[in-house]
C-alpha cells in the first residue's frame, strides 16, 4: 500500500534544539513535530528529527546515507560497507553494523527511530514495535516508481524533505536522458535481453529486473515466456527464447566464480544456438545497481541501455 504522510503540528518550544546530528547547536524559536503513516498503516510519531537512527537494509541504508548526516545513524545493516552489493560503502566506512539483528542487538542503540522493510517477519516487527521507539516499516519497491515515493516518504520521516526532493530530481534526470535515447530506437531494432544468476533465469514480470529493462528500451524475455517475479526459468525456456543478450553477475553472495560461470555458459552444448551464445554477447551490469531498490537503480537502467546499444 503506497505510504500516506501526514504532517500535524504537535507542540512548539523556545529554547535551544540540536537541529543536526553533530555538535553544533542551533537556537530556534519553534520547534515543529510530526506524524508519519508507515505501510502497515501504523502511525510513527516524530517530536523532532532523529538523531540515533537504526536502519535493518541496504535499502534504506542508501537512502539514508544521501539525506542524513552519518553521524545521525546509530548502526547500518551488514551489507552497507560492502562495495560489491554497497552504493554506500564508502560512507559506511566506520559505521556501527548489526550483523544480528535480534531485538537486544538493535535496543543497545539506542535507538530514536528504527526503518525497516516491509519483507521482515511481521512478528520481528511487532517486536520492534514493543520498545517504545519509533518504528517506520516501508514498502519495499517493485517498480522506480515505487523507489521514487520512498525517497519522498522517507525525507518526510527524517525531516529532510528538500534533500529527499534533490535525489528525485536526480533520479529523474538519468531517466529522461536515457528514455530521450529509447525512443530513438525502433520497435524492431530492440534486443531481447535474459538475466542469469546462479539459481537461473530471474527478472519475470512484475519485478524490479522488469520495470528496469521497460525503462532501459530492451524486451524482458523472462517476462515474454510467462516467467513471474519470484520464480526462475528453466533453461530450456531460455533456449526457446532465443535471447539477443544474455545478463551475467557481477557478485555472488557465496562467492561463486563468476568467470568460470561465464565459461560454463559459452560452452553449455544446450545454449550453442541461441544468438547470446553464438555471438558472445554476455554483459555485466555492476550487481549493486540491478539488485538496488533505493535512489541508485537508475544507473542499472543507464549501464543496460549503454551495454546493450552503445558497446
Amino acid at each position: 500500500m503506497k505510504c500516506k504522510i501526514i504532517m500535524v503540528l504537535l507542540f512548539s518550544i523556545v529554547g535551544l534544539f540540536f537541529s543536526g546530528c553533530g555538535n553544533n547547536a542551533v537556537k530556534l524559536e519553534q520547534n515543529t513535530g510530526y506524524k508519519a503513516v508507515d505501510s502497515h498503516e501504523q502511525v510513527v510519531e516524530m517530536l523532532h528529527k532523529p538523531q540515533h537512527i537504526v536502519s535493518l537494509t541496504l535499502c534504506s541504508d542508501e537512502i539514508l546515507l544521501s539525506l542524513v548526516d552519518k553521524d545521525c545513524l546509530a548502526s547500518v545493516s551488514s551489507l552497507a560497507a560492502n562495495p560489491s552489493i554497497s552504493n554506500v560503502a564508502v560512507q559506511a566506512e566506520g559505521l556501527p553494523m548489526l550483523e544480528n539483528k535480534s531485538i537486544e542487538a538493535i535496543l543497545a542503540k539506542n535507538p530514536d527511530l528504527i526503518i525497516v522493510g516491509d519483507w521482515l517477519p511481521d512478528d520481528f516487527i511487532v517486536s520492534l514495535r514493543e520498545l517504545n521507539v519509533p518504528v517506520y516499516v516501508y514498502k519495499t519497491p517493485q517498480t522506480i516508481a515505487e523507489v521514487r515515493t520512498l525517497v519522498l516518504d522517507m525525507g518526510i520521516i527524517v525531516g529532510e524533505t528538500e534533500k529527499s526532493k534533490k535525489i528525485v530530481a536526480d533520479m529523474d534526470a538519468v531517466l529522461t536522458q536515457i528514455t530521450n535515447k529509447v525512443q530513438l530506437i525502433p520497435e524492431n531494432q530492440k534486443k531481447m535481453v535474459m538475466a542469469l544468476s546462479f539459481m537461473g533465469c530471474y527478472g519475470g514480470k512484475g519485478s524490479m529486473l522488469d520495470d528496469i529493462y521497460k525503462n532501459a528500451g530492451v524486451i524482458n524475455g523472462a517476462a515474454l515466456a510467462g516467467l513471474e517475479k519470484n520464480d526462475v526459468l528453466a533453461k530450456e525456456q531460455i533456449v526457446a527464447m532465443k535471447p539477443d543478450i544474455l545478463m551475467i553477475p557481477t557478485w555472488d553472495y557465496a562467492g561463486e566464480d563468476i568467470a568460470q560461470f561465464r565459461n560454463s555458459i559459452l560452452t553449455d552444448p544446450a545454449l550453442q544456438h541461441i544468438p547470446a551464445v553464438m555471438n558472445h554477447h554476455l554483459i555485466q551490469v555492476n550487481d549493486k545497481y540491478t539488485y538496488s531498490t533505493s535512489q541508485y537503480v537508475v544507473f542499472a537502467v543507464k549501464n543496460i541501455f549503454e551495454a546493450v546499444y552503445e558497446k
